[in-house]
């Protein structure tokens, strides 16, 4: 995702060589398609301040992993669960052009994740 600047959008930061390892382990086209409708939206919505891609690994399971953004959101309790659902069909709407198996291999291995600071509600 490009540098937080006039159009609004904000860098992904890569946290970790295990979060890159898995990100490259994904299919590219269709990591691409997605990320780029998130980018789109992030251009569009102001209220996201950061963003980060990092891995979640399952502790009794060593062979299990997730690649997760997290997106940390400038909102009350309401407006985050509505950008989750206008981020949901984002990726929704882009993961529908994928092959199948560039569907499941995203399904199973790749999350979002928005975080917000509770402000005056």
């Amino acid at each position: 995702m490009p540098s937080k600047g006039r159009s609004g959008s904000v860098t992904l930061t890569i946290e970790s060589l295990d979060a890159e390892a898995l990100l490259r382990s994904l299919p590219e086209r269709a990591t691409g398609l997605v990320f780029s409708a998130v980018r789109d939206w992030t251009a569009s919505e102001r209220r996201v301040r950061s963003a980060r891609l990092t891995t979640l690994r399952e502790p009794e399971d060593g062979a299990w992993a997730e690649l997760v953004v997290e997106m940390q959101v400038d909102a009350t309790t309401e407006e985050a669960l509505h950008l989750w659902d206008t981020l949901a069909r984002r990726v929704d709407d882009a993961k529908r052009r994928l092959e199948p198996e560039e569907r499941a291999a995203l399904d199973a291995g790749l999350a979002f994740h928005l975080h917000w600071a509770s402000r005056e509600e």
